[in-house]
């Protein structure tokens, strides 16, 4: 079954980007990405009112082009991606869908190795993060990575926490409260307050944008019986 694919603007579906003054702030540099062990598709699948009908926190269905790397670098620059054939393995074939496609590389945990909010400033633009799930040594290893990682960018790395459904939410620095060995936490600063529909005990990883999302249009062509 045909359909008309078209590639639309991802900003009704980005919930939350700099205001156009701070926007104006940010280096314009060009930064060459790429696809790492470390890098990641998230797939969200929104009807044409925009409710969401399927996330998939692991997308894996896109195929590595051919650029010249050998297999053992595990780099890649380029990957394809069919938004209509997509839509069909996950079970829509009539009808209009939009599929949205984020690409981001994990600093600290994952969708599966989750941190949770353990304190909220009274402003919300401060958020205290532990985990039940990583290890001591792994909160404190990989946030004094991702530290290091941020000193030594040639510009300035801001960073996202997100909770999953295409929720991320812009964060501009971070610490590691290592004061009591036994039970060290993440202190992060946010840009924007966070919403008001997230509290203590929610859960969510840390994460750096790899390349602008995509989002794509599909429209499937009525059967004719």
């Amino acid at each position: 079954m045909a359909a008309e694919v078209f590639s639309i603007d991802t900003e009704n579906f980005d919930p939350q980007g700099y205001s156009g003054q701070d926007d104006n702030l940010i280096s314009s540099q060009e930064v060459n990405n790429v696809f790492t062990v470390e890098s990641y598709i998230e797939l969200n699948i929104y009807n044409t009112n925009e409710e969401l009908l399927t996330n998939d926190p692991q997308f894996s269905q896109y195929t590595i082009l051919n650029n010249g790397q050998t297999p053992l670098t595990n780099e890649v620059s380029q990957i394809k991606i069919d938004p209509e054939s997509i839509l069909i393995n996950y079970g829509f074939d009539q009808g209009e869908y939009i599929t949205y496609f984020n690409f981001f590389n994990r600093q600290i945990g994952s969708n599966t190795q989750t941190l949770y909010i353990s304190e909220i400033s009274s402003d919300r633009t401060e958020i205290r993060l532990d985990s039940n799930i990583l290890t001591n040594s792994d909160i404190v290893e990989q946030t004094l990575q991702f530290i290091q990682k941020r000193e030594d960018s040639e510009y300035f790395l801001d960073f996202y926490i997100n909770f999953g459904t295409n929720k991320t939410y812009i964060a501009n620095n971070l610490q590691l409260d290592n004061d009591d060995p036994l039970n060290p936490s993440i202190l992060i600063k946010l840009y924007n307050p966070l919403p008001l529909e997230f509290d203590i005990k929610d859960t969510l990883w840390v994460v750096t944008l790899l390349e602008e999302s995509r989002a794509y249009q599909v429209i499937f062509e009525d059967e004719i019986i």
